[in-house]
């Protein structure tokens, strides 16, 4: 699944006269090709988005921020996004926080909207799950 590694890097810029803007590009096999610039960002910041899984029935992905990640004891929070790739109004993105070691997760974030939710098991949710082994593994 990850031997086709597909890596998003977006990274924040300022320009002159304090424009700010960001650069996505897209990492595929080694190669570098220029996405897009847009202005958006007041602040400088990093994302590398990792596709972490995708259904072969559905072909939802799943994509986890590498710069995100961070642990606190067996507990890991990270940005996430997932959805249907072409059809961009079914793309959401969350701040997740996962327990490793009894497997459930909470979304603090929801496209941008704090939630308020208890804590539930991840269960067979294959997109999900993928999210946690990945932020569970990659945790500093």
């Amino acid at each position: 699944m990850l031997g086709d590694l597909l890596v998003i890097k977006t990274v924040w810029i300022q320009g002159k006269r304090g424009c700010r803007g960001a650069i996505a590009l897209l990492l595929i096999t080694g190669s570098l090709l220029f996405i897009q610039a847009f202005i958006i960002s007041p602040i400088a910041q990093a994302e590398t988005w990792v596709m972490v899984a995708k259904s072969d029935a559905t072909l939802e992905q799943q994509y986890v921020d590498v710069d995100s990640i961070q642990s606190q004891g067996s507990t890991v929070q990270l940005k996430t996004y997932w959805g249907f790739l072409d059809q961009p109004d079914s793309i959401s993105y969350a701040t997740t926080e996962y327990r490793c070691e009894t497997e459930e997760y909470r979304d603090v974030v929801v496209n941008g909207q704090e939630t308020d939710v208890n804590w539930q098991a991840v269960g067979t949710d294959p997109l999900n799950r993928a999210a946690m082994t990945y932020g569970c593994t990659h945790a500093n």
